[in-house]
């Protein structure tokens, strides 16, 4: 019994410390097997399975607002997430001037935990743009994980995303 962020390592088989696990729904959970416990603040060290032959370990990176953001986005705005999702991927670059989201939703995870941080728009934009945004927070989180990954870790080979918003 395990919940799906552990789950998703070992979807593919057997544990490979060259991959970096991305399951992305309410929130998103950067997921690296070590092979034994390693303090690496400001990341956590996880156990995904344990039984008398002995544990795998993860270390993990948590980024609180992905789908949940959206969600927080879409209703604040009185949009529907699915229809901004399909239209998105379709807007091309945007211009320089587009907004910058400073994610907070659900407090601010690995790898700078600060609880109480307010989430908000720097800059301005269309709907879209804000959304957009949004979208943009929770990959620069993700990637803000990886990199601190990367200070204790060999950078992943490869990186394998499960998840609601993993087609996105």
């Amino acid at each position: 019994c395990t919940g799906d962020q552990a789950a998703v390592p070992f979807a593919g088989g057997a544990l490979d410390p060259g991959v970096a696990y991305l399951n992305i729904g309410t929130g998103a959970f950067v997921l690296r097997p070590i092979s034994r416990p390693l303090l690496a603040p400001p990341l956590l060290t996880s156990v995904l399975r344990a039984d008398a032959s002995g544990c795998e370990y993860v270390l993990e990176g948590t980024v609180n607002g992905a789908m949940a953001a959206l969600d927080a986005f879409a209703a604040t705005e009185g949009v529907v997430v699915d229809e901004l999702l399909s239209s998105v991927d379709d807007d091309g670059a945007i211009a320089g001037h587009a907004p910058f989201f400073l994610n907070g939703v659900g407090g601010l995870g690995a790898p700078f935990w600060i609880p109480d941080f307010t989430s908000r728009f720097e800059g301005s934009g269309n709907v879209r743009e804000r959304f957009r945004a949004v979208i943009e927070s929770i990959a620069f989180l993700v990637r803000a994980n990886l990199d601190e990954m990367g200070r204790h870790l060999r950078h992943p080979a490869r990186l394998i995303t499960a998840g609601g918003l993993s087609r996105n």
